[in-house]
């Protein structure tokens, strides 16, 4: 991303950290329910980048590394499809953190 940034003349945004979380294993497989989910948009926006001239060499690299292999979506399910019960509340409580946050970036922009 930090070249995808620089070849579109953009600054390097800071890094950030989810301070305090509890990052139980259902936490972390709800938190990666929303990056992996993320992948099936990000095939949607390479076509339009590809549209504006931006390609896996120049500008859109994360998006091509976010969508390389299609068949990871479907052994993420498989591997979601194994969590016993007991963890499904920590697997919300993942997915929830991992949308809160992406919206608090949203809210500073």
């Amino acid at each position: 991303m930090v070249q995808d940034l620089a070849d579109l003349n953009s600054p390097v945004l800071p890094s950030v950290t989810i301070a305090g979380s509890d990052l139980c294993e259902g936490r972390r497989l709800g938190m990666a329910y929303v990056l992996e989910g993320s992948g099936l948009g990000a095939r949607i926006l390479l076509r339009r980048a590809t549209e504006l001239g931006l390609t896996a060499n120049y500008g859109a690299r994360h998006l091509a590394k976010q969508t390389n292999d299609p068949a990871r979506w479907r052994s993420f399910l498989t591997l979601l499809d194994t969590v016993p019960e007991n963890q499904f509340d920590g697997v919300l409580a993942g997915a929830e953190l991992s949308f809160q946050f992406a919206l608090s970036i949203y809210a500073e922009s």
